[in-house]
């Protein structure tokens, strides 16, 4: 994990602790998403890779690789151009950071709804 991550995770953390979680929800939640986007991040190269987007360009006989038959002529500036970049070059830190708080406050958000949801149900 980059000193950078570490440091998002960390202030995640400290505003996790300022949030008034009486009951336990608002904890939960911001760990939660704190969880998914750190994961989504790490995870985003490997999923990269097994769909057929490597370093060394389309893996023969991948997804990947159906798509861009499918496609004929990549553009330049398309999302299959910008995963073929991203598989062989990575990630740039704004796209992690843009992924990571993205997943994080769709899961953070999803955990809480469902957190009222299921309270609300048992009232």
């Amino acid at each position: 994990m980059s000193q950078k991550t570490s440091k998002v995770l960390a202030a995640i953390l400290i505003l996790a602790l300022l949030v008034d979680a009486s009951d336990g929800v608002s904890w939960k939640c911001i760990v939660a998403g704190a969880g998914a986007g750190a994961v989504s991040v790490v995870a985003a190269p490997l999923v990269l890779s097994a769909v057929g987007f490597t370093a060394t360009g389309v893996a023969a006989g991948s997804m990947a690789a159906v798509v861009q038959a499918g496609i004929g002529n990549v553009a330049v500036g398309s999302t299959f151009a910008a995963l073929q970049s991203a598989g062989a070059v990575g990630l740039a830190a704004t796209t992690k950071f843009a992924l990571g708080t993205t997943v994080a406050t769709m899961v953070g958000s999803a955990s809480c709804t469902l957190s009222s949801v299921k309270s609300w149900l048992e009232c």
